[in-house]
């Protein structure tokens, strides 16, 4: 699977007190979009390239542990220069 483009929408600090910021991570591939769900360690003082550097991470992290990629029945990859 190819992933074309990377989209980091509904970024929220809605659990300031405890440090961490929500998003959703879409990874658009040519025929479909993979919708995850993400966290990162609350980094109000970085800038916001970092902040949705940590958020994709996140996302490629729970990517790999899908059942059908852990279990090497599909692979994905990023387009040149996405990452």
């Amino acid at each position: 699977m190819l992933i074309k483009e990377i989209e980091v929408s509904d970024l929220s600090h809605n659990d300031a007190e405890i440090g961490v910021s929500h998003a959703i991570v879409a990874f658009l591939t040519e025929d479909s979009t993979i919708h995850i769900a993400c966290k990162a360690a609350n980094l109000f003082a970085r800038s916001t390239e970092v902040m949705r550097s940590s958020l994709i991470r996140d996302a490629v992290r729970q990517l790999r542990r899908m059942p059908e990629f852990r279990a090497g029945h599909r692979d994905f990859r990023f387009a040149p220069g996405l990452v």
